[in-house]
Formats: structure tokens, C-alpha cells, sequence
């Protein structure tokens, strides 16, 4: 392929990428209609609304492909609704969006499509794009992209094109679910439909032996991004759509309790990475014996009630530097927990070997690797580390970094935080990633925090903070 023709190409994609991103979500609209009901996954973009909210000059974009303002506001694409995209049971994926001008469309599919081989053709009642592994139809209200399932694609899509809302994904609780939030990116799941599918029926069958009922997996998984300040803010939500399910999940927030804060100053100093969790032993154990006791064997669950028996709060999990030492921390109320050394060397047939390490503690050694590892109980505290020097600081007083942290952290049932400054040096050592590395290490050297929160059973949130409380996108995208 010459020069030229190279620069038309990425002039063509540039043009494409600019339409998908300028498409915005906010209402439903027929369009919707083509997407199928079986669709496992969706996702929905709204970048339309993120660019104005953060002042993002599109200019550069559409000089980029060669092409005046006006030229892109009459590219026949209604900018005003939303895109989707999803993902079938049969592993069939495509997008829609919808269409305000079928002629502009055309024209600029043959102008700037023609540079790399593509026109459009006109068959069947539909407009239609084709390219190696995609078809793309068309007509006066809504546009749609297909491939990967099945020889027949074209009569699927007609199919697709031509069914009725209710005969749609329109009619699910997912896209209700979807179609509803606001974040600019938002993907989600069915629980039930992947359930429901041929390849999941071991897993179905493994359910039903535990007595879980399909009706308890009625759940959608969402998952929502967005950049609000200082941060870049990912959600994810599990929905209920039964109340069998609801009734599930509140059985299992019965397990989660609010983090006590115990190894809050415990640990290694200014940790690379910190994390805490808290968990009511004895209802999880109640939990077990409930659902999965009638099928564990005996000598399991002695071993849990007695293991799960010796716990009374926090759990904690710290590392100084990537990649290198550490060391776990639980709050005990007895010496039971370390049943499990026993447990551990029995089952790895000869490959694991305890060597007692003082009172209530042992060095357990690996024939797979020449780091050792550290287990004991100590005033209280069962500890796992792979060095003498984590084993020293258990219950000892240490700046963690995390204590800014602390009135946030006691409102959780988990909290992880990574110290992101300590990533940037990791990536630059990596010589396999090259110029990547160089290009990545001036943004992300601006990131100060990456924490994982979790206040309910349903909902987790992932935020991405930059140092000095500036902008977030105009400070990594701008």
C-alpha cells in the first residue's frame, strides 16, 4: 500500500472513530429494536455529554481527517441518541445508532470509503457497507454493524432490522437498566441469560446441587465510568430482578461487617499497596454448612468451623514495593487458624515442609520456590509474610500511608488503595513495552491513588485520583 493511500486509510478510520464518539445517549429509540434479545452483554456511550462537560476542543480531531465543522454535522448520523453495543450468546457482536439523513450517510461512505475499498450497496430494502469480518446496514432511521456468528449474516441483520420492540432487547431488564443511567460509558451483564445458555449448563447443574435456584442468578452486573474532578470513577452495581435473588444477596451482606480499622497503622511503612477487609466468620461459616455442607465432606467442614471459629475481625493485606514482600494480617481470638500449616502440608504430598519458628509460629518451605514463607499467631493477630522483617512489624505501630484514609475506610466492609507514583518506575524498567513506556511515563506519573471501595454487597466503586487535586481529564488528556 503507497503513502497516500495509507493517509486516506487513517483519514477514513479517523472519520469513523469521530462518529462513533460524538454519538450521545439519551433516549430510547426504534433503532434500539435491532439490537437482539439474546444479547448477553451491552454496552452504551455517551461521549457527546462528557466532551461538553470537560470542555474538550474537538477541533484538532477534525482538522486531523481533512474536514470542515459543517461537513461533520452533515454526516447523516443523529448525534442526539445514544450508541450501543452488544454481545450474543452465540458470540455474534455489533453496535446502532441512529440515522437522521440516509443520503449524507451514503455520500460520505462513498467518498471517504472509496479510498480504501468501500461503497455503499443497496439490496433487500437496506443500505449496506461491507467489509472483512462486519457487514453494516442502514436505512432512514437506524444504522447497524454485525459479524462473528454465523455463515448467513445478511438474513440475520435483515432479520434484526425488521423485528419489533418487544422482540428486542428493548424489553429486558438490562437495557431498562442501561438505557437509564447517565455516565458516559456504561457496559452491563445478564447473570440469567448467560445461565440460561447451552455452555453454562454444568455450571447450572452445580447450582442446583447446592440448591441454589436459577431465579437467585436473576442479576444484572453494571459497570459505569465517568470522570468527575480529581478523578476517573468506575461503579460497579449489582441489580437484582427477582426476589428470589434480592433475597440472596441479603443473605449474603449478613457475612460483611464494617471494617474496625485494627491494621490501619500496622504493616509495612508508606505501602506500595493496602488493603482491609472485615467479615463475620461465623456467619459465613453458618453460611457454608447452609449451602454447600450437604455436599462438602465431613473432615472439611470440621476443619472450617475450626479455622472460621478462630476469627474475630479485620483482615489486612500490605506491600512495600511491586512485586516484592508481604504481609497478611487477621485479628484472632485463639491459635486455632494454624491447623491449616498441618492441613497445607498433608495435601502437597511432600512438597510443602513446616519447620516450627518459635511459639504459635512456623517457616513453611517450597520445593517450587527458595522464598519462605512466615505463618504464626501473635497477641491476637494470625500473620502470613514472606520475610522475617514483615513478621518483626506485626502489631507494631507503622505509617502506612492509608491514615488520611481511615473515616472512609471504617465506613467499608473492603477498601484497597495502590500507591500509583511507585507504578511509573516499574513500567520505565520494562524494556519490552519500548517507546510505549516513554510516551505512558509523563501521564501516569501524574496519578496519586488508585482505591477499591466496597459499602455494600452491591456496590463497588473504583477511583483514579490525580496528584495536587487538579482536573483529571485535563490534566491526562489535555
Amino acid at each position: 500500500m503507497n503513502k497516500t493511500k495509507f493517509l486516506h486509510m487513517g483519514r477514513y478510520l479517523t472519520m469513523m472513530l469521530v462518529v462513533i464518539l460524538l454519538a450521545s445517549c439519551s433516549k430510547k429509540d426504534k433503532y434500539c429494536s435491532a439490537i437482539p434479545k439474546d444479547a448477553v452483554a451491552l454496552y452504551r456511550m455517551d461521549p457527546s455529554s462528557f466532551i461538553k462537560a470537560h470542555d474538550i476542543d474537538t477541533d484538532g480531531l477534525i482538522k486531523m481527517m481533512g474536514m470542515k465543522e459543517d461537513e461533520l454535522s452533515n454526516i447523516g448520523i443523529d448525534f442526539d441518541v445514544p450508541m450501543y453495543g452488544f454481545v450474543t450468546l452465540k458470540g455474534a457482536t455489533g453496535f446502532v445508532a441512529a440515522v437522521k439523513d440516509a443520503d449524507a450517510l451514503t455520500n460520505i461512505v462513498n467518498t471517504y470509503g472509496a479510498l480504501v475499498g468501500a461503497k455503499v450497496s443497496e439490496k433487500q430494502g437496506f443500505h449496506w457497507i461491507e467489509s472483512n469480518d462486519m457487514l453494516i446496514a442502514f436505512d432512514d432511521s437506524r444504522l447497524l454493524a454485525y459479524g462473528g456468528a454465523g455463515m448467513n449474516i445478511r438474513k440475520d441483520m435483515i432479520a434484526l432490522l425488521e423485528q419489533e420492540e418487544d422482540a428486542s432487547v428493548m424489553g429486558t431488564n438490562l437495557f431498562a437498566h442501561i438505557s437509564e443511567m447517565k455516565q458516559p460509558l456504561v457496559f452491563g451483564f445478564s447473570a440469567k441469560t448467560i445461565m440460561e445458555s447451552g455452555a453454562a449448563k454444568a455450571s447450572l447443574n452445580m447450582y442446583k446441587e447446592i440448591g441454589l435456584k436459577p431465579e437467585e442468578m436473576d442479576l444484572d452486573f453494571l459497570m459505569s465510568l465517568d470522570c468527575v474532578k480529581d478523578k476517573a470513577i468506575m461503579v460497579v452495581d449489582v441489580v437484582p430482578n427477582s426476589n428470589e435473588a434480592k433475597a440472596r444477596i441479603e443473605e449474603n451482606a449478613k457475612m460483611l461487617s464494617p471494617i474496625q480499622g485494627k491494621y490501619i497503622s500496622s504493616g509495612y511503612q508508606n505501602a506500595f499497596i493496602w488493603g482491609a477487609f472485615n467479615a463475620d466468620a461465623s456467619k459465613a461459616l453458618e453460611y457454608y454448612k447452609k449451602n454447600l455442607g450437604s455436599v462438602a465432606p465431613a473432615n472439611v467442614v470440621a476443619l472450617l468451623e475450626k479455622v472460621l471459629g478462630s476469627f474475630a475481625g479485620d483482615f489486612s493485606f500490605s506491600m512495600p514495593e511491586v512485586g516484592e514482600k508481604f504481609l497478611v494480617q487477621a485479628n484472632v481470638k485463639n491459635n486455632d487458624a494454624l491447623c491449616l500449616v498441618d492441613s497445607l502440608v498433608s495435601i502437597s504430598e511432600g512438597m510443602v515442609q513446616s519447620i516450627p519458628n518459635g511459639p504459635n509460629a512456623f517457616c513453611l518451605t517450597s520445593k517450587n520456590s527458595e522464598t519462605p514463607v512466615f505463618v504464626g499467631v501473635k497477641d491476637n493477630t494470625l500473620y502470613v509474610a514472606n520475610s522475617t522483617e514483615a513478621v518483626a512489624s506485626v502489631n507494631k505501630e507503622a505509617e502506612t500511608g492509608v491514615e488520611s484514609f481511615k473515616d472512609e475506610i471504617c465506613k467499608s466492609f473492603f477498601y484497597l488503595t495502590v500507591d500509583m507514583s511507585k507504578v511509573v518506575p516499574l513500567i520505565l524498567q520494562d524494556k519490552s513495552l519500548g517507546t510505549f513506556a516513554m510516551m505512558a511515563a509523563p501521564r501516569l506519573s501524574k496519578l496519586d491513588r488508585l482505591n477499591i471501595v466496597a459499602n455494600s454487597s452491591t456496590h463497588i466503586e473504583m477511583t483514579l485520583s490525580v496528584k495536587d487535586g487538579k482536573d483529571f481529564v485535563e490534566t491526562m488528556f489535555k
